[in-house]
């Protein structure tokens, strides 16, 4: 695991399950005063979020 300061861990597991089983998340975030949902896929070991 690769593990850095800052509490990174819950990320970098997030991403490998994500990964590991090919399924994508769904967040829901807030700009300003609206709330958007958001799909996560991992990428070259980072999350993007698409809209």
């Amino acid at each position: 695991m690769r593990c850095g300061r800052g509490g990174q861990c819950p990320y970098v597991l997030l991403v490998e399950a994500l990964a590991r089983t090919g399924r994508v998340g769904i967040a829901k975030f807030a700009v300003r005063t609206r709330e958007r949902l958001a799909v996560l896929r991992p990428r070259r070991g980072v999350l993007h979020a698409l809209r």
